[in-house]
Order: C-alpha cells, then sequence, then structure tokens
C-alpha cells in the first residue's frame, strides 16, 4: 500500500491542508497498515471494524470518530482510484459514528448546595492574607455565576460593574464560543465578595492578578496553582473532585431546581447557543432541591 499511501498523502502536503492534517492522515494510514492492509482494495468493512476495535482501547470515541473521517476519506478516494468497487461508508453505515455503539452521555460533577456552602465557609474564613482573599474571590465568582475557568482568571477589574451588578466576559483569551462573550449577572453576596477584593487588584489590570503583578493568576508552582489551591480547599471540607468546571455544573443544576430560573435565563448566564445544551450537560438532577420543591404536592381534598 506504499504507493497508494503516498498519492493520498499528497492530497494532503502542506500548504493543501494544515500540517495537523496531514500528520492525522499519516498516523491513520499507518494504523491501517498495521492491521493487515497491504493494498486499497483491503479497505473493507471487517478492516474498518478491525480498526474501531482496535483503536476503541487506545483512544476515547471522540478520537475514534474523527480518525474514522479520515479513513473514509481515503477510501473514497480509492473508489474515486477503481480500487474500490464500494466505500465501506456507504449503505447502512453512511457516517463515522454509526461504526460505534452510543454510549451514556458521561456527567460532570456537581455538588449538593451544602457541600458548597461549606466549601464558601472555609474559602472566606482561610482569607486571612491576600492570596487567601483572591482565592475566596475567584471561587465565588466561578460559583456564583457559573462562569468557566479561563473567563474568570483572563477578566480585568474593569469587568466587572458592581453598579449595574454585572461582570463583562470578554474575549482576551479565546473563547469558547461567540456567544460567551456576554455580561453575566451578579448577585448580591458576590457583590459584597468583590466589593471588597478589588481594592486589592493593586491598581493592576487583572481582576486575579499573579503573585508578582505582572501578569493573570494562571500558573505557579506545584500546589499554588488555582485549580490546585481550589481542590486543597475541597478536600479540606470533605468535597472531592472540585474543580472550576464541577462549581460551573452545580451552578447550572440549582439554578432551576433550587433557585427558580426558568431554561431561557439559564442559557442566557451560562451563554450557551442553545437551550439543549444546559438541559442535557449542566441541569442535572440534584434530589434535595427537587424534594423541596414538590413537598407540598397532595391529592388530598382540599375542602
Amino acid at each position: 500500500m506504499e504507493i497508494q499511501r503516498r498519492k493520498i498523502l499528497a492530497l494532503y502536503v502542506p500548504p493543501i491542508r494544515a500540517r495537523a492534517t496531514y500528520d492525522t492522515m499519516a498516523r491513520v494510514l499507518g494504523h491501517v497498515e498495521r492491521l493487515g492492509a497491504r493494498t486499497a482494495q483491503q479497505l473493507t468493512p471487517e478492516l474498518v471494524a478491525a480498526y474501531v476495535e482496535r483503536r476503541s482501547h487506545e483512544v476515547c470515541a471522540n478520537t475514534v470518530i474523527g480518525e474514522l473521517g479520515y479513513l473514509k476519506a481515503a477510501c473514497s478516494w480509492a473508489v474515486d482510484e477503481g480500487y474500490l468497487a464500494r466505500s465501506p461508508f456507504r449503505g447502512k453505515r453512511k457516517g463515522p459514528k454509526s461504526w460505534l455503539r452510543p454510549a451514556p452521555r458521561k456527567r460532570q460533577p456537581y455538588h449538593s448546595i451544602v457541600d458548597l456552602s461549606r466549601v464558601m465557609a472555609h474559602l472566606e474564613a482561610a482569607a486571612v492574607d491576600w492570596t487567601g482573599r483572591r482565592l475566596h474571590a475567584l471561587a465565588a465568582l466561578v460559583a456564583l455565576t457559573g462562569l468557566r475557568r479561563d473567563e474568570a482568571l483572563y477578566a480585568w477589574a474593569e469587568d466587572v460593574d458592581l453598579e449595574l451588578r454585572i461582570v463583562r466576559v470578554m474575549g482576551r483569551k479565546r473563547l469558547k464560543t461567540v456567544e460567551s462573550a456576554a455580561p453575566v449577572p451578579i448577585c448580591d453576596d458576590l457583590a459584597e465578595v468583590l466589593e471588597r477584593w478589588l481594592p486589592e487588584t493593586s491598581g493592576q489590570a487583572w481582576l486575579f492578578p499573579g503573585v508578582q503583578r505582572k501578569g493573570p493568576w494562571t500558573g505557579g508552582m506545584p500546589g499554588s496553582k488555582p485549580l490546585d489551591r481550589l481542590k486543597a480547599a475541597g478536600e479540606a471540607v470533605g468535597v472531592s473532585g472540585l474543580t472550576f468546571q464541577s462549581l460551573r455544573h452545580s451552578w447550572g443544576t440549582h439554578a432551576e431546581s433550587a433557585w427558580g430560573l426558568s431554561g431561557p435565563l439559564i442559557q442566557r448566564v451560562l451563554r450557551h447557543t442553545s437551550e439543549r445544551t444546559s438541559l442535557e450537560n449542566y441541569r442535572h438532577a440534584e434530589l434535595a432541591n427537587l424534594a423541596k420543591a414538590v413537598r407540598s404536592i397532595s391529592y388530598r381534598h382540599a375542602g
């Protein structure tokens, strides 16, 4: 398959395609050859199935699906060149996703209101110096707005408007979506924390500057990075798995079942492109909130 491999890769040589695209196609063809394919005629459904079985033990499902897209392109080339009568991706198997058995969506972790209350109380009590107050303000910002980690870490002090009760999410680092750049409302509890913290930014542009005040707090020695310190705070009060992402998921979970926010409002605050994203990925079932909400349901005769 060496000659045919070179012909396929010739279509991906930069600047025709990006270097990463060329490298991925080369890697996929390498896996195909290691499975025993010596000619393009051997790009059969059985070989694709073997490819999926082998790679599924090595990488995640999304990676396998992405690689199958490249393999599908190679098969289409083989059909056009007359090496194959029919692509294994035609017919019942129309696309890469059809080769994998659907797996349940992995739910991201979230925390109960009781657990988060313990965490925030611990952070407030530990805010006895500048670094402690910085961590407390950062965790409060994410926990009480649902901001993403980098949206908070790359925020400027001027993005916070306590009079309007908003924090403006700006694109100072590449945002996840265009819709991410939008103002996010601030609750009263968060406003109190930020009001105390803002004077301590030392006149720096960054809302959460590093220790040397030369840039945002995005790094540091092991144990002193933002995520390391947040996890340690959780472990100190028995809340494992505390991350910036779990704080965001917790906000999405409690926004409806505990705080009564509507679906469109949750979508707007989390700045998702669709309400479905909020529903499927962020509004987990928090049983304590749901039990409280349905407590008054009854079939007893009112009269």
